[in-house]
């Protein structure tokens, strides 16, 4: 095992190197100056129409779409991933998260779009969209688009089953309760949550993203009202750590600078998930008559994801931490002993709760993502069925791994998916911007 771990950390510093974080960059730099005319020059617009197509019928399918990719994007990244990047990379870690975020955008409008401007009907009275129907039938690069499920398929072993399962293992850790029967208890509850298919999933995931996202987001307002004076003095930290120039110059501060800005582009990509290609499964599920105001969706979710869940953990956290020492990388636990130093013991419970409602969903998504992926691969169900089983089997077997080896193997995981995800938007990027074109001149005559 420990040699595995040691190839996959050596795969890890490969995919996520230099050349990674600047092809992410320069992809995503490219597609907002491309798409400047209607993500730049029109956002109000776009959010008034978006505001408009929420309601009805169809605004609900929508807002569905929204919360079951939400589920994916949301929880262990956003919370433990977040805290875990601060451990590692220092204050600095935030600021290039945010930055990722703002790079995420472009990237999630761009992939949205295509998916569900290129979807096709899956056979099966749904509906089925993504990186794999833009390789394998409009550019005919059928081993590619095998790739990409392939990479989908083991993406959502590591960041949408062990990464969540050990989170929560993490969170209730403190209650006596062995890791293993924790993992049992998840994977029976995930068992019986994915006998019902699709359906099932996007209704569980918009009852319990929305209930998580309120008790999170107001626990972490009162905990921030209290520390406020903290306040200045950590956005300081943040941005003196991720911009001082003397830290570029060699030594210990160009290290600093150098894990901050992995950690910080690494888990920002692990928590929104933008340039992956994953959630654009989710939205081209459903039959799709404006795909424009489905990547604005996208857009929505990786803001809310980033600026909203991401952002407000990590102030709570350095805030707590003001000087700045951490006593583990596991991030589930540093966030865990904010809640219980702050509101004591039922803070623990509050926190473990929480967690539970964030990281299930995200197993729920994740695991609807690879099954859009399956549907591609093959007609039958046999393999969906053995797919689900060895789903369930990781969750279990992530309780004997240490949170590094998951946190690691769920980064190479998602570089894998990121570097496919990227060709397929150079590729089509000439088609994203006719598509926006097309929609801002339709929008102009209808005015």
């Amino acid at each position: 095992m420990n040699k595995i771990l040691w190839m996959n950390h050596q795969l890890n510093q490969i995919i996520w190197g230099w050349a990674g974080v600047l092809a992410l960059t320069v992809t995503a730099l490219w597609l907002l100056f491309r798409l400047r005319h209607l993500l730049v020059f029109h956002p109000f617009r776009l959010a008034a129409d978006l505001l408009d197509s929420m309601k009805g019928r169809q605004g609900k399918q929508r807002r569905r779409l929204l919360y079951t990719a939400l589920a994916g994007t949301l929880g262990t990244g956003s919370i433990a991933g977040a805290a875990s990047a601060l451990a590692l990379g220092g204050p600095g870690s935030l600021f290039w998260i945010m930055i990722s975020g703002v790079l995420g955008m472009g990237l999630k409008y761009a992939e949205t779009t295509l998916a569900c401007a290129y979807q096709r009907p899956d056979g099966k009275g749904g509906w089925i969209g993504g990186a794999m129907i833009l390789l394998g039938e409009k550019k005919k690069q059928v081993f590619l688009s095998v790739c990409f499920c392939l990479c989908c398929l083991f993406a959502a072993l590591g960041v949408g089953c062990m990464a969540p399962a050990g989170a929560i293992i993490s969170a209730v850790r403190g209650f006596s309760l062995s890791p293993s029967f924790t993992a049992g208890t998840v994977a029976l509850l995930l068992w019986l949550s994915l006998s019902g298919k699709g359906k099932r999933i996007q209704a569980i995931n918009s009852f319990l993203v929305p209930l998580a996202c309120i008790c999170y987001v107001s626990a972490c307002l009162v905990i921030l009202s209290v520390y406020h004076e903290r306040l200045a003095g950590v956005i300081s930290a943040v941005f003196s750590s991720a911009l001082d120039p003397a830290a570029f110059i060699g030594g210990t501060g160009g290290f600093v600078v150098s894990r901050a800005m992995h950690y910080g582009f690494t888990r920002g990509i692990f928590s929104h998930e933008a340039g992956m290609g994953s959630s654009p499964l989710a939205y081209a599920s459903k039959q799709c008559d404006e795909p424009v105001l489905l990547g604005f969706i996208g857009i929505i979710e990786v803001f809310f994801d980033t600026f909203v869940i991401t952002t407000i953990s990590a102030l709570v956290l350095l805030c707590f931490f003001s000087d700045g020492v951490f006593f583990t990388s596991d991030g589930t636990m540093l966030m865990q002993e904010c809640f219980t130093s702050f509101f004591g013991a039922p803070g623990s419970f509050l926190f473990a709760w929480m967690i539970f409602l964030f990281a299930f969903p995200t197993m729920l998504g994740w695991y609807y993502y690879a099954s859009r992926c399956l549907d591609y691969l093959f007609e039958g169900t046999a393999v969906k069925g053995a797919y689900r089983l060895l789903f369930v089997g990781v969750l279990y077997f992530s309780s004997m791994l240490k949170t590094d080896a998951v946190w690691e193997i769920s980064d190479t995981l998602n570089g894998c998916m990121l570097l496919c995800n990227l060709y397929v938007l150079w590729l089509f990027q000439k088609e994203c911007v006719r598509l926006s074109k097309e929609y801002l001149q339709r929008r102009a005559k209808q005015r």
